[in-house]
């Protein structure tokens, strides 16, 4: 797999952790709101895909989900630690 993808994904991981305020605010959602931020993200992205938008657009969205996807995943290991 592309180093350079896996680099774009921490790079959005950081985004969302500056705009959101990190695993302080990440630990307060559930795994149902975690589907529903990924499943928004699916939906834009199919959007970009298909009707409005263009391939890059989908693309930026692919690194968003993956990025919500780490979050969620780190998330739910600080909770299995505690």
């Amino acid at each position: 797999m592309s180093d350079r993808i896996y680099a774009e994904i921490g790079e959005e991981r950081s985004r969302q952790d500056i705009q959101w305020g990190g695993p302080e605010h990440d630990d307060e959602h559930g795994p149902d709101e975690w589907c529903e931020y990924i499943g928004l993200q699916l939906y834009r992205a199919e959007k970009a895909a298909n009707w409005e938008g263009t391939m890059r657009e989908y693309r930026e969205r692919l690194i968003k989900i993956a990025a919500l996807s780490v979050a969620a995943l780190e998330s739910l290991d600080r909770q299995l630690v505690t």
